[in-house]
């Protein structure tokens, strides 16, 4: 019974299936828990990592505002320090030196005015929108509640925080200025998301080359280029206020005539940098009163060939550097309050020798408050310019012209007045001595005994030359015999009285026959020649025994005490190749020898005359810059290409049209130009001849001519920079057609793109000289990034 029913349970499989069904319905409802639970929390995990993306790319951004802030700066910096010190660059300036100004502009840009250490974060925070509302926390906990902003949204708050790290948080080296350990921290306490980021933020030195800026001409230093020269017509005062140059002719203060009591001719340059021309600084002034004047400032440097007074007066202050003399030609006054450089030194051409030159009465030369004076060179009595110029009717064959005034006479005297020429005149008791062959030391009967010698014959010898012929019965009377004897043209063994009793021998044994044209006849001069170490002893013996004579020279020529040496007189440091004459008055003059020979033999004398040479050629001071090619052009020709010169006037206007309110203008014609002042728009000319100006003028006038300033009253001439910029960037033009290729005024120039706002080269790497920028991109950078 008990195996039947046993059999009969095992036989019953009622509600299996239903168990089997439970069982798959909860393993499905646990799979499909496990995915969704998997599913949300995928989605969980991408929500919070994109948060986490969002709170980082939101603390990145604020990082991002801080990195533009500061390219500004540094595009800020570069304008300022970069353009401005171009004129310092070409004045000596190195390109470290200004880029240092950068760095350090930089430097104080972000340091803490109270601790040179650290940088300011407050300086930073004007870079960040301000909907992240940013606070500044020398250190920062969890807890820390700074000041909450809503966002855009109305829920959501920020928190932004600048970390400023402990101790040195700011350098400056020799190639960036680094913020160090910036660390920005950013929360969302809506969400809980926080990041932070640290980096350094470096500001480095611009891609800016000066490859070419020590050859480029400083021309937009220069108000004023006149190639051939600078003329100021009597009648009209000149004020500068920037630099002047004027080429081979010079600048003429004073030129033709004008009636009135105020008909003077005034240059003054007391606020210019720069007064440079090849040729003389000539002031002709006319009339009784009216002097033409030359003022120049504190600052300027002044840089002349020659500098001559025919009827004027200058104060000269600041360095005033002259390559040959200083000459007083007619009646003036100078008064040197700065430094005086005659850097001249030859001892065989005048025109090369610096001296200051007193050849006319009433003379005033004061230096009592000079600074450094130095004058390299001697007088001269000048005698080459009479060259084939002096014509003899009664030498041999008969009419002939004497070419023997070759070469120029130097004397000692680095300060000299005209009348000291007579001390190298030989004495006549040694001119015509006869002598009996065989007795050339004995003291023979003087035959001629004059000097100058009148209705001197010349005899031609054979290499054409002409030579003075003592051998006539003027001189011979029947009374010597040319068997046993001769005529010692120059006795150079005779003992002379106003040399103590030495003779012409103990200086020198050679002279210098000078002929001249005068009165009707024709004259001869004899000087004696010497080196210059014999010219000095020759001098002082002279001035022992002739003291008197040689200071009523200076006393007939001097109006006021020019030189004073004297115990308690102003200090002043005099260096001279010569000696000069100084004294308390005019009254009590003393001889005082040359002075520091080893000065006027230094490098220093060469470096002012390459930089002089450099000036007069591509108004630079860089005198390596200047090529063989350069030297054979003028400063026209080497700043302005003449190929491109239009065939008639073109006008060039920057603004929005040429009656604009606000627009400037630029000429540029192939020919001369009158500028009368009544369009001050004009900002800019470039004339391939001559240039009149009869007003006011803003800007740079460069003529391949001469520049000249009418009568007509006061001229100022200044700069106007800005306005200049933007004529040489200008496409417009008002009239005219320039030549083909030619778009903009800055395209005349030689090296044009080149300059890049006031004549620098600043560029980048970019071979599109057209088109150059500085990447401030790569100028700020991170260093150092990381993020938690």
């Amino acid at each position: 019974m008990m195996k039947r029913l046993i059999r009969k349970i095992h036989k019953n499989n009622m509600g299996s299936a239903m168990v089997m069904v439970i069982v798959a319905v909860a393993f499905i409802g646990i799979l499909v828990a496990t995915l969704m639970w998997v599913t949300m929390s995928n989605y969980f995990m991408k929500t919070t990592d994109a948060k986490n993306k969002e709170t980082f790319y939101t603390a990145e951004t604020v990082f991002e505002e801080i990195k533009a802030g500061m390219q500004k700066d540094a595009s800020d910096a570069v304008i300022r320090v970069y353009q401005n010190s171009f004129g310092d660059y070409t004045n000596g300036t190195t390109e470290k030196e200004i880029q240092d100004r950068y760095l350090n502009e930089i430097y104080l840009k972000y340091r803490d005015a109270s601790n040179p250490d650290r940088f300011d974060p407050d300086k930073l925070i004007p870079y960040i929108e301000v909907m992240f509302n940013p606070f500044v926390a020398a250190g920062r906990d969890e807890h820390y509640a700074g000041t909450l902003t809503y966002g855009p949204d109305g829920k959501s708050i920020y928190e932004t925080a600048i970390i400023c790290p402990a101790g040195i948080n700011i350098q400056k080296t020799e190639t960036s200025v680094i913020l160090k350990n910036i660390t920005i921290q950013f929360y969302d306490h809506a969400s809980g998301n926080y990041s932070e980021i640290t980096s350094d933020l470096s500001v480095g030195l611009p891609t800016v080359r000066f490859s070419k800026a020590s050859e480029l001409p400083a021309i937009f230093e220069y108000s004023i280029i006149g190639d051939t020269g600078i003329n100021i017509e009597n009648g009209a005062e000149v004020r500068l206020k920037k630099s002047a140059y004027g080429g081979e002719n010079g600048i003429m203060i004073g030129e033709g005539y004008s009636v009135g009591a105020a008909a003077k001719a005034v240059l003054d340059a007391e606020n210019a940098e720069y007064v440079v021309t090849r040729g003389a600084v000539s002031m002709n002034g006319m009339g009784t009163a009216a002097k033409a004047e030359l003022t120049t400032g504190n600052t300027t440097r002044l840089y002349a060939h020659d500098i001559d007074l025919s009827k004027g007066s200058a104060h000269i202050q600041g360095k005033t550097y002259v390559a040959n003399d200083m000459t007083y030609k007619a009646a003036g006054d100078v008064k040197v309050s700065g430094d005086y450089f005659g850097f001249g030194n030859s001892t065989v051409s005048a025109n090369d020798s610096s001296a200051i030159l007193i050849n006319s009465k009433y003379a005033e030369l004061d230096m009592k408050n000079a600074g450094s004076v130095l004058i390299a060179g001697h007088a001269f009595v000048g005698t080459s310019d009479e060259d084939n110029k002096v014509v003899s009717s009664n030498a041999p064959g008969g009419q002939t012209t004497l070419s023997g005034n070759s070469g120029d006479i130097m004397m000692d005297e680095s300060i000299s007045v005209k009348g000291d020429q007579v001390q190298y005149l030989i004495p006549g008791t040694c001119i015509g001595v006869w002598k009996e062959n065989g007795n050339t030391g004995e003291v023979g009967d003087v035959l001629v005994g004059k000097n100058p010698v009148p209705n001197i014959t010349v005899s031609i010898n054979a290499l054409g030359q002409a030579e003075p012929n003592f051998y006539t019965s003027q001189y011979l009377n029947g009374n010597y015999d040319l068997t046993t004897g001769h005529i010692e043209t120059v006795d150079f063994n005779r003992p002379v009285a106003a040399l103590g009793g030495k003779t012409l021998g103990d200086y020198s044994s050679s002279y210098k026959v000078v002929y001249k044209n005068q009165y009707g006849q024709l004259l001869a001069y004899f000087y004696l020649m010497m080196t210059e170490e014999n010219a000095k002893q020759y001098a002082q013996d002279y001035y022992a025994h002739k003291k008197d004579n040689v200071d009523s020279f200076y006393r007939y020529y001097l109006d006021d005490t020019f030189i004073d040496e004297s115990p308690g007189a102003s200090a002043n440091s005099i260096t001279t190749a010569g000696h000069y004459l100084n004294g308390a008055d005019i009254d009590s003059l003393n001889y005082t020898e040359a002075k520091s020979s080893s000065l006027l033999e230094s490098q220093n004398n060469v470096d002012i005359s390459a930089t002089y040479n450099a000036l007069c050629t591509k108004l630079t001071t860089d005198s390596t810059s200047i090529s063989a090619n350069d030297l054979t052009k003028t400063v026209f020709e080497n700043i302005i290409d003449e190929t491109k010169l239009p065939s008639g006037e073109v006008v060039y206007y920057a603004g929005t049209s040429p009656t604009d309110a606000d627009v400037a203008k630029g000429i540029v014609t192939p020919g001369d130009y009158t500028y009368t002042g009544s369009d001050s728009s004009i900002h800019l000319i470039i004339a391939g001849g001559n240039v009149e100006v009869s007003g006011d003028f803003s800007g740079v006038i460069l003529a391949k001519g001469t520049v000249t300033f009418k009568t007509g009253g006061i001229r100022e001439v200044s700069e106007d920079r800005m306005d200049l910029i933007r004529i040489l960037q200008t496409v417009n033009i008002e009239s005219g057609t320039p030549q083909a290729g030619v778009t903009k005024p800055l395209q005349y120039f030689k090296d044009g793109p080149e300059y890049v706002l006031e004549g620098t080269a600043v560029s980048s790497n970019n071979a599109d000289p057209e088109s150059q920028r500085i990447d401030f991109g790569e100028l700020v950078r991170y260093e150092n990034w990381f993020k938690r």
